[in-house]
């Protein structure tokens, strides 16, 4: 019998000498479950990016709100990254990230002063402190030395309850990262930061420029807070409480680690041939309004 053979129109391509064995069911129920936790974790990325674009458009009505007050210019910070392909005709492109992604968002005050935002959106009580990146962190406490301002803007929301944003300052949250914290609940986030009010007519979008400003004095004069605060392990999560961590506002499609070990591209070499690079799809119009 010839190796190739046609049965019914479709071609059938038998290798006598390199014949596989038939899949158990052992295997089937394996590659089934494999799938199912792919789709599960396909779903919760996407959860995570609807929460983050939320966040994000809410933070952008403030803005147009602070920008016709003239209180305060905020822009969205673009992601860094290199364009490696022509555009498509949908509009977008293939992009690989040089640089690990830092703070959201820019603010310019009329008295010259700027600062950074981090933004941060989480279903559930509490936020872990491992939520705000070492590259980000970094870039607030730096705005901070240079006499602006670094704030992280935490929102907490959960099906049928109301949403709720608190502004912290940076220099308090790293604090906090060497006191042992590894989450902040609602209770200490009230110690920490400020509460941000709701702006008048505007859907839920929180007042954190006010927020920014009194949070950042108070660190200024107590970098932590003298009232009494939970100990680092009574605020650790609790091995019995369900985390999705996918559910934060990590935007983990274009926040990207470039290399394991935290290393950037430094050449067209390795764009072309580091295994771990990861390639993203850039909206060629969001580009160009950054």
């Amino acid at each position: 019998m010839a190796k190739n053979s046609e049965m019914v129109g479709w071609r059938v391509f038998q290798n006598h000498g390199n014949s596989k064995k038939n899949d158990s069911w052992r295997e089937f129920k394996q590659n089934a479950s494999e799938h199912i936790q792919k789709t599960m974790r396909q779903s919760g990325g996407w959860r995570a990016k609807k929460a983050g674009d939320s966040a994000e458009s809410q933070v952008m009505i403030s803005a147009q709100y602070y920008f016709e007050k003239s209180l305060a210019e905020v822009k969205k910070r673009p992601e860094p990254y290199r364009r490696i392909g022509a555009a498509k005709s949908n509009g977008q492109f293939v992009a690989v990230p040089i640089a690990k992604s830092g703070p959201d968002f820019d603010i310019c005050m009329p008295n010259g002063k700027s600062g950074l935002i981090e933004v941060k959106s989480r279903r559930g009580k509490r936020i872990p402190i491992s939520a705000v990146g070492d590259a980000q962190i970094s870039a607030l406490l730096r705005r901070i030395q240079w006499q602006g301002y670094g704030t992280i803007l935490v929102m907490l929301w959960d099906f049928g309850q109301p949403t709720i944003w608190w502004s912290i300052d940076a220099r308090r949250w790293q604090e906090a990262s060497n006191k042992g914290y590894k989450s902040l609940r609602a209770q200490e986030l009230d110690i920490l930061g400020v509460r941000c009010e709701i702006l008048k007519h505007s859907k839920g979008a929180p007042d954190y420029y006010t927020a920014m400003l009194k949070v950042h004095q108070d660190t200024d004069t107590q970098l932590w807070p003298m009232v009494q605060i939970a100990d680092p392990v009574e605020v650790g999560i609790d091995p019995n409480e369900h985390l999705d961590d996918q559910i934060y506002w990590e935007k983990e499609e274009n926040q990207a680690e470039i290399l394991k070990n935290g290393d950037d591209f430094t050449n067209d070499r390795n764009l072309q041939n580091n295994e771990n690079q990861v390639l993203i799809e850039i909206e060629e119009d969001d580009d160009k309004d950054e």
